[in-house]
């Protein structure tokens, strides 16, 4: 699977690769490790971005705070207190996503991994995506997962309420350099399914 810095999971479908609209980014984060497969139940961070840098209040006590900021391009990072970044660290998961408003299509990386005393972010993976592809009349809702290997097509029909579903092999928006490409991709399972 290819790895990502933080600048390249922002580029990565940013504008929105069916709809060219803007995306939004995030730090999501839970607080139960045991939620780590369940992503979607995390809570949501919007980082100040500034220049290649992302400032991230991600703890803020009356006792304290923890600030980390990242540089996007080459995934360092800063913290005043490493200390009570790595206490958080062992009570929270973070990671990336980003989606577009406009259709609902979204990107969520894997865990976060940091090298506290070299001060770096470790590259990331997609491991889900949700791509909306509208094609009149028909729509497909294409939801990947790396970690299962797979995809699972949803085809709509505007002139038909009835939805109909196919399992495929994972196909990851990176293979894709057009939407065009991607349909045809989509047509090719359906008329051999």
């Amino acid at each position: 699977m290819r790895k990502f810095t933080v600048k390249d999971f922002i580029l990565y479908n940013s504008p929105c690769f069916n709809c060219s609209k803007p995306i939004l980014f995030k730090i999501g984060y839970v607080d139960d490790k045991n939620q780590i497969n369940q992503l979607a139940y995390g809570n949501y961070i919007t980082p100040i971005i500034n220049g290649l840098d992302l400032e991230i209040p991600l703890h803020i006590r009356y006792a304290g705070s923890v600030n980390l900021k990242i540089d996007c391009k080459t995934n360092k990072f800063y913290t005043p207190s490493p200390l009570h970044l790595t206490k958080y660290l062992d009570e929270h998961i973070l990671f990336l996503d980003s989606w577009c408003n406009q259709c609902y299509t979204r990107m969520r990386s894997n865990q976060l991994h940091f090298n506290i005393e070299y001060g770096f972010i470790y590259p990331v993976e997609i491991i889900i995506e949700h791509l909306q592809i509208n094609d009149e009349p028909n729509h497909y809702h294409l939801n990947s997962d790396s970690q299962l290997n797979n995809t699972l097509i949803t085809i709509g029909n505007v002139n038909n309420p009835d939805v109909s579903a196919l399992n495929v092999p994972f196909i990851p928006l990176g293979k894709f350099k057009t939407k065009s490409n991607l349909l045809k991709k989509i047509k090719m399972y359906l008329l051999f399914s």
